[in-house]
């Protein structure tokens, strides 16, 4: 419904064509079509420089604050995460005002703004991902003789004192530290003759991802250079 519009006529050969307006919008109508010619209230948009970020990373917010297209100059932007007030930041020649948000934890925000002149923006969306460290493992030996010992070593992205789990296929065999630079490592004597499956696994925390190494095989041979596992 249009019955708020103010409209005046104009007459073209045999074709009337009604112009309606309101306080900030022109309009064509004809035909009872109704189109957009001209926006020329306040708008003001949010923009993000990314929606999704991973921990310790930060995000630049951006206001554009216009008049029809020219750009609002000087005027106070407050930026919101969700109700809490973050900051203020004035306008510049370009009608933007940026605003560079860190610090933010694992989980999911809503970041909107608000003009001095109660002119409202859109939200926008952002999610903050657990990091995803990397782990490796390897062994010193790939065939070993029963009652031989071997070491596996590895390193964790994440850093020292963090505890890792090392498996024989299903079986926990020990939960290692890791060392100042990520490392750990664990001397084995296997006496068992076969084949052992081992991998790395760390658990993940508040602000990493688990992951787990990739599987690293020793064989245990009775005589030098028969694999007991075949």
């Amino acid at each position: 419904s249009y019955d708020d519009l103010q409209s005046f006529d104009v007459k073209l050969d045999e074709d009337t064509i009604s112009i309606p307006f309101t306080d900030n919008q022109v309009y064509l109508q004809k035909n009872f079509e109704l189109i957009l010619l001209k926006d020329i209230g306040y708008r003001l948009l949010l923009n993000t420089s990314s929606t999704v970020i991973d921990y310790g990373e930060e995000i630049v917010l951006t206001a554009d604050y216009t008049l029809g297209s020219v750009p609002v100059e000087d005027a106070s932007v407050e930026f919101y995460n969700g109700e809490t007030l973050i900051d203020t930041v004035d306008t510049d020649e370009d009608g933007l005002a940026t605003l560079t948000v860190s610090d933010l934890g694992i989980g999911t925000y809503n970041f909107s703004c608000v003009s001095s002149d109660d002119v409202y923006s859109n939200m926008v969306g952002i999610t903050v991902n657990k990091l995803v460290p990397t782990i490796s493992l390897v062994a010193d030996k790939s065939e070993v003789l029963s009652g031989e010992s071997y070491t596996l070593s590895g390193v964790l992205s994440v850093g020292s004192g963090v505890s890792v789990k090392l498996y024989n296929g299903q079986t926990l065999i020990d939960t290692l530290t890791t060392g100042t630079n990520g490392e750990f490592t664990k001397t084995i004597t296997s006496t068992d003759i076969g084949i052992n499956t081992f991998r790395a696994v760390f658990d993940g925390g508040s602000i990493y991802e688990g992951v787990t190494s990739s599987n690293v095989n020793v064989f245990v041979v009775t005589t030098q250079g028969i694999k007991g596992a075949q």
